[in-house]
């Protein structure tokens, strides 16, 4: 990406402004039909919240049911990840020669759906496999969901302005964390009653039909939002090692390694919570579910404020503030066994990955030119894909099978309650490392009200996002008349 014909995926700040927003197709579409769209989307993202509260948070449970390892649990993880990103890379050349994104996501989608009916019967069908048939298909889901991850991608884009993306996506978030919350106590309410009844292959069944009906669903709604056309460029072509050789120079590139060395440093760890909760901890599906909700929630409450926040100062702030407290995360795992220490510490990951998470979806959509989207989205997440596999299967699980859960440490005997909490400080570790490295490596590139990272921590750990979501709950549900509209953005403290 040199020359000339080397296009690079970092447009300039004034071609991702309004130019690249839905104000583009207001001469073939009117606002009103955007704005149906959106509230679509909404609905939509609602459907697959009930699949993944029925559907993927339980496929971990089903594969320890059926007695699988540490490298089975492992693979599950992180392999079907850089399946998915190959699925990305395929999703997104057929989008560009295709350019029909509702067409391919409506067929995914739909294809989803069958699939997560078929895993129910993988232990009757493949009795001495049943492990293996469920990783296949685990890795067919992860395909299907990624495959139209970039045409997706794309399509928002396009139907939303830049200005009010942060504020969008805090409300889709929050939506979908409350039906996800919901779908979970419900999925733990099934899988708990039958589990209690020796029969826990039913309650699976129920979990993975209901996951099945809500893709479905998800599929038909998907078939009403309205589609603005796709806007082609000849030049935006550039190949995967286009991207890789522009790294030293190309801002968004130096982005996507940074947040792929952190995702890689953070599944080193991030497989085997589900196994320490369920096999070292003997955690009950209640527990188990109450911790993941203990996530949501802490991500509900805090999603709007790290909106307001990207759209006042910018994703980068934001991606770096977090990226401070995310070290500390595993390391709390690691000194922690109580139920409701663990439950603080899950709060406390909820209000952090919220932030991380809307930030660099934010920043994609900022520094990348609607027609290198889809390209560049599936390019981020084969990089982002291959740094987890590493980190979780080459040394993840290569840790947890080698590390004993107890050994002597100079004049101390350490007694661990297996050999996970060692692979948790090692994720910690690599954390901090991927922090420093990612901090300086890439700048803002749109126009931002400036704000200092320890500045930002420093409101985020005096509880103002909490004071924050106080006041849009009282704006909501006000005891007398309201006079004046919510703050656009969290005041200072």
């Amino acid at each position: 990406m040199d020359g000339p014909n080397c296009p690079s995926v970092d447009g300039p700040i004034s071609s991702v402004g309004v130019k690249d927003s839905a104000a583009s197709f207001g001469t073939s579409l009117d606002g009103r039909a955007l704005e149906r769209t959106r509230r679509l989307s909404i609905l939509e993202g609602a459907a697959w919240s009930v699949m993944y509260g029925f559907g993927d948070s339980y496929l971990a449970p089903f594969a320890l049911l059926l007695r699988a390892g540490n490298r089975a649990m492992a693979f599950l993880g992180t392999a079907p990840l850089v399946i998915g990103a190959v699925a990305q890379m395929a999703g997104a050349a057929l989008t560009e020669r295709w350019g029909r994104r509702k067409a391919l996501l409506v067929a995914t989608t739909a294809a989803q759906a069958v699939v997560w009916q078929l895993l129910f019967w993988v232990p009757f069908l493949f009795r001495d496999r049943a492990v293996g048939a469920t990783l296949l298909l685990g890795s067919v889901l992860a395909w299907l969901g990624s495959f139209g991850s970039p045409a997706w991608t794309s399509w928002m884009g396009d139907v939303t302005q830049p200005e009010q993306r942060g504020r969008f996506f805090a409300v889709r978030n929050s939506v979908l964390t409350i039906v996800t919350l919901a779908a979970m106590l419900s999925a733990a309410a099934l899988a708990s009653f039958w589990r209690a009844y020796g029969r826990p292959w039913v309650g699976f069944g129920c979990l993975f039909t209901i996951a099945a009906l809500a893709r479905a669903v998800s599929s038909w709604l998907l078939s009403r939002h309205i589609e603005p056309p796709l806007r082609r460029d000849p030049d935006a072509y550039f190949s995967f090692w286009d991207f890789l050789r522009r790294l030293p120079r190309s801002n968004f590139a130096r982005f996507s390694l940074a947040v792929a060395m952190m995702n890689g440093a953070v599944n080193v760890a991030g497989p085997f919570f589900s196994v320490y909760m369920l096999r070292d901890l003997g955690w009950s599906y209640w527990q188990f579910t109450l911790n993941t909700i203990v996530f949501l929630v802490a991500q509900f409450v805090i999603y709007r404020w790290w909106g307001a926040i990207c759209d006042r100062h910018g994703a980068r702030v934001v991606v770096k503030a977090t990226s401070l407290v995310l070290p500390i995360l595993p390391l709390l795992w690691a000194s922690i066994t109580d139920f409701w220490g663990l439950m603080a510490a899950q709060a406390l990951s909820g209000f952090t990955w919220s932030g991380f998470n809307l930030a660099t979806t934010n920043f994609i959509y900022d520094a990348v030119t609607p027609p290198k989207r889809a390209r560049v989205v599936s390019y981020h997440g084969l990089l982002n894909a291959v740094f987890t596999l590493a980190g979780a299967n080459l040394l993840g699980a290569t840790l947890a099978d080698l590390v004993p859960g107890e050994f002597q440490l100079g004049l101390w005997h350490v007694r661990l309650t297996s050999s996970l909490p060692v692979v948790f400080v090692a994720s910690a570790i690599l954390r901090a490392l991927a922090a420093a490295f990612m901090l300086p490596r890439f700048r803002e590139v749109r126009p931002v009200e400036k704000i200092r990272t320890l500045e930002l921590l420093w409101r985020f750990g005096r509880g103002e996002p909490i004071l924050y979501a106080g006041q849009e709950l009282m704006h909501r549900f006000p005891l007398r008349p309201r006079r004046e509209e919510p703050p656009a953005a969290p005041p200072p403290l």
